[in-house]
């Protein structure tokens, strides 16, 4: 289970981004309020939600706890 990731914002588009931490670069869905709060090449850290399925862990980002 995750909890947040913090890194270097290595991709920004209006729903996903990618965070690039220790060598690995995670593909974190987010919505547009917390996308457009993200600069790239800035470091961030973003709490998470994950959904695990059959074969696919979907990670969830959101800027603040509350969000």
């Amino acid at each position: 289970m995750f909890d947040a990731v913090s890194g270097r914002l290595a991709r920004r588009e209006p729903t996903r981004v990618v965070v690039e931490t220790g060598g690995l670069f995670y593909e974190v869905l987010v919505p547009t309020t917390t996308s457009e709060s993200l600069e790239a090449e800035e470091d961030v850290f973003l709490f998470l939600h994950d959904v695990i399925q059959n074969d696919r862990i979907t990670l969830y980002g959101f800027a603040t706890e509350r969000e």
